[in-house]
């Protein structure tokens, strides 16, 4: 393998994905579960797992990931695409 292709795969690739899927979980998740519990703890603990798990899909597939989320995601609200 060339230092090129290493680069470009490489582990920062997993870290990049993972932040951004970190990121919209987040979102997500805060947009799902503002109202849903009475405690705001227990608003927050939900929202960061959902962004971790985001995170961690995200991270661990890629490119494929993000197609599935964005068609879950266009499923969802019928209108992303």
């Amino acid at each position: 393998m060339k230092q090129h292709e290493d680069y470009v795969s490489g582990p920062h690739k997993y870290w990049l994905h993972f932040f951004g899927g970190f990121v919209l979980g987040l979102l997500l998740g805060y947009c799902f579960f503002r109202d849903l519990f009475e405690s705001w703890v227990l608003e927050v603990i939900a929202t960061a797992i959902t962004g971790v798990a985001f995170g961690l899909f995200c991270g661990r597939w890629g490119e494929v990931g993000w197609r599935r989320i964005s068609d879950w995601l266009s499923w969802w609200f019928g209108t992303l695409r």
